[in-house]
């Protein structure tokens, strides 16, 4: 008897599965851009040049100072590996019932909006945004305080804007990626929604760590 191997989820989807509610099921998950990092990153390198040049315009009896800026500088590096690990473990989340946006490392947080309280929703793309595919959605709902109103630095943003604006006015339709954006080898960004049904928290997580 043969035997098919199951349908991998999206990559990540074992960090958000504690999160989801009885019948309910990711649609999309995805990190966000890797241009989250060009803050820490700027700081890095941009405290390097300034240390080196304080450490060499600064006469050779302020050993003590040197120190100091070189220990200064060394908290940008800690700056950079929180911001790292920061990206890595974050997602954000579309399910059948709401976005998510999942962060935090020592203490995860959770932000999130219920479709249904969606009112509007407006899309950004920055001259930087639109040369490295980067984009931010602002979401507003009857409510006056939101958990989750602004997500920056969201990839593919064009393609991930058509598929929540697809279930937000047509929820009964299953949105099918166009074909620049799907290969045809099941790995392209809109495969999921044309052949993976989701995941849930009543079924074997697809991504979960073997044991």
């Amino acid at each position: 008897m043969t035997t098919i191997a199951p349908r991998r989820g999206p990559d990540g989807t074992f960090l958000v599965g504690k999160y989801l509610l009885p019948a309910e099921r990711v649609i999309i998950i995805q990190r966000r851009h890797y241009a989250a990092m060009a803050i820490p990153l700027a700081a890095l390198f941009g405290g390097f040049v300034v240390a080196l040049f304080l450490d060499i315009a600064l006469p050779t009896s302020s050993a003590g100072a040197r120190d100091l800026i070189w220990l200064a500088w060394s908290a940008t590096c800690f700056y950079l590996g929180g911001s790292l690990l920061s990206w890595w473990f974050s997602r954000f989340v579309i399910t059948n019932k709401r976005l998510m946006l999942v962060h935090g490392i020592v203490m995860r947080q959770v932000d999130m909006m219920p479709m249904g309280k969606v009112t509007d929703m407006r899309y950004e793309r920055s001259v930087p945004g639109r040369l490295l595919g980067f984009g931010a959605f602002i979401m507003e709902s009857a409510g006056k305080d939101q958990a989750l109103s602004r997500v920056a630095y969201i990839s593919r943003p064009d393609w991930l804007y058509r598929e929540i604006c697809t279930m937000l006015f047509t929820p009964d339709l299953v949105a099918i990626a166009p074909a620049d954006d799907d290969d045809g080898s099941g790995s392209g960004p809109g495969a999921f929604r044309v052949s993976w049904a989701g995941f849930g928290p009543d079924d074997a997580d697809p991504d979960a760590p073997s044991m």
